[in-house]
Parts: C-alpha cells; sequence; structure tokens
C-alpha cells in the first residue's frame, strides 16, 4: 500500500460519514448485510455505527456506497439497467 492510499484510507470526511449513514438509515431495519472476506452478518444499525467509528467494515461500507454513487453519476446503473431489457 502507497503511502497515498494509507492516507486517504485513514481520512473519511464527516459530511461523507453523514451522508452514507443517512442513507444507510433508511433501508429496512429486518436487512441484513454481508461484508468483509469472512462474510460476517450485520444489521444496518451495525453498518452505522462502523462508518461513525471508522472502522474497517466502516470503511468498506463508504467505499461501495461512493462506488454505486459515482456508477449512478456516470450513468453505470442506467446502462445496466438499459441492456437487462
Amino acid at each position: 500500500m502507497t503511502e497515498e492510499s494509507k492516507k486517504e484510507e485513514k481520512i473519511i470526511s464527516q459530511d461523507l460519514k453523514d451522508l452514507v449513514m443517512e442513507r444507510l438509515d433508511v433501508l429496512s431495519p429486518d436487512m441484513k448485510f454481508f461484508v468483509g472476506a469472512d462474510g460476517k452478518e450485520f444489521d444496518k444499525q451495525d453498518l452505522i455505527d462502523s462508518v461513525e467509528r471508522g472502522d474497517e467494515i466502516g470503511r468498506q461500507v463508504v467505499e461501495m456506497e461512493m462506488a454505486f454513487l459515482r456508477g449512478l453519476k456516470d450513468g453505470v446503473l442506467l446502462d445496466e439497467i438499459i441492456s437487462s431489457d
């Protein structure tokens, strides 16, 4: 891992955390998630807590959300929907 990626890994702005936590908060409380290589089960509150703490799982959740939002912005999601018709 390069020094630059280490710095990026450690710094997640509070605004970004807040965005991800708000997006998670609207999900059903009954939903379960499997995150990480070990496939551990989490509920939405577990993920919200991890994002707030900024731990490894929280960073992975933020990365997944950002990848989704970038794909949405770039039209990747729309392309997938159109191509599946």
